[in-house]
């Protein structure tokens, strides 16, 4: 009796460490690409401290001082790939020895464009990109990194990984209070989707 109680513990030991190896194998990760872009102008406020955070806001009238001006873009998903671990054939269940399921997305952002409607200031004429005037704050879920703040320009010349949430911030006054319908233009590598063009409304912004 004793030797058989030796016997079904080694192989539970055994097929537990079977389990924990198939989610090393696998890595574990799910993997996506972008198949569309969900927008939102608002209010936004960033804090930079020890613990970034930021918060966003509605806007009132149509109007917004300069440096609240926001523009959230979330990517739509869809799977590209997925771990495909080996399916339970006992007593022990792989998944239980599995950290949660990592997310990244397939597709790098090549560039992000804001087209002005109306001269922005002297060296900005109608028709310009004023990308150089903003901001970007990232997450990036898989990784842990929330509200990490760049100058998009910065940000563009990493050719990064989409992100889980982009929020671009204005940070340069217009040369006088003008009411302008921006135009973003979004570029990614990607044989299905690789740019779009989106339309963010019309807006005073006031300096």
């Amino acid at each position: 009796m004793r030797n058989k109680v030796i016997i079904i513990s080694v192989i539970l030991l055994l097929l537990s460490v079977i389990a924990t190896e198939s989610c090393r194998k696998c890595d574990n990760e799910q993997v996506y690409k972008v198949a569309d872009l969900d927008f939102m102008v608002t209010g936004v406020q960033y804090n930079a401290n020890a613990n970034p955070k930021i918060y966003y806001f509605l806007i009132e009238n149509d109007s917004i001082f300069f440096s609240f001006y926001g523009i959230i873009l979330e990517p739509v998903k869809q799977l590209y790939a997925a771990c495909q671990l080996p399916r339970s054939f006992g007593i022990i269940n792989s998944a239980y020895a599995c950290d949660p399921v990592l997310v990244s997305m397939k597709n790098r952002i090549t560039d992000i464009q804001i087209i002005t409607d109306k001269d922005y200031d002297d060296t900005h004429p109608k028709g310009s990109n004023i990308a150089e005037y903003f901001d970007i704050v990232v997450t990036y879920e898989h990784t842990n990194d929330y509200y990490s703040k760049y100058s998009l320009q910065e940000f563009l010349a990493k050719t990064p990984h989409v992100p889980d949430q982009m929020t671009l911030i204005l940070n340069t006054e217009p040369k006088t209070d003008t009411k302008f319908n921006f135009k973003l233009r979004y570029f990614q590598e990607g044989s299905d989707l690789d740019s779009l063009e989106i339309d963010l409304g019309k807006i005073t912004i006031i300096k």
